[in-house]
C-alpha cells in the first residue's frame, strides 16, 4: 500500500477503497435511542434502525459517517449502508478485541461488559455475536476496514 493510505486517518463508518466503491445506501429513521457512525444496526419491525439488541435481530447495514456528524438522537434520519461485493466501510472494534486482515466480522448484538451492541470481533460466539458475511481487509487501531469478498 502507499504511503499516503499508510498515514491517511481512518474515521468509523467512512467508505474505504478511495470512496469509490458502489455504496448502496437507503435513509432510515432512528427509532430507539442514539446511533453512531461505523456501527453494525438492525431493522426494527416498526420502521427505521435500531441498535442491535438480540442475535435474532436482522442487519441493516452500517451506520454511515456524514460530513457534519457521528451521532445520530432517536427520530432523525441516518444513512444505513448495505454492503455489497466490492464495497468496504471502516466499523468500530469492540473493547478488548483485536481482529486482523482475513478475520470473519462478527457483529456484536447483546452488549456485555467493556463490548457495545454493533461493534464487531473476529471470533464467534454464540450467546452474543451475530455471524455476517464480511470479512477484515485492514486495521487501523480500533477500527476494521470491511467488505464482502
Amino acid at each position: 500500500m502507499s504511503y499516503a493510505y499508510e498515514q491517511a486517518p481512518a474515521r468509523a463508518g467512512e467508505l474505504g477503497k478511495g470512496n469509490l466503491a458502489s455504496a448502496k445506501t437507503s435513509a432510515e429513521m432512528v427509532s430507539s435511542g442514539a446511533l453512531k457512525a461505523g456501527l453494525f444496526v438492525a431493522l426494527n419491525a416498526a420502521g427505521g434502525v435500531k441498535a442491535l439488541a438480540a442475535k435474532t435481530d436482522v442487519i441493516a447495514g452500517v451506520i454511515l459517517a456524514s460530513r457534519i456528524k457521528d451521532e445520530w438522537a432517536e427520530g432523525e434520519l441516518v444513512d444505513v449502508m448495505h454492503i455489497a461485493p466490492a464495497d468496504a466501510i471502516w466499523v468500530i472494534v469492540a473493547d478488548g478485541e483485536t481482529v486482523a486482515r482475513g478475520d470473519k466480522v462478527y457483529a456484536i448484538a447483546v452488549a456485555n461488559g467493556n463490548k457495545k451492541a454493533g461493534t464487531i470481533q473476529g471470533k464467534a460466539d454464540a450467546t452474543n455475536a451475530i455471524a455476517t458475511d464480511y470479512n477484515v481487509i485492514d486495521v487501523k487501531g480500533q477500527l476494521a476496514l470491511i467488505t464482502k469478498l
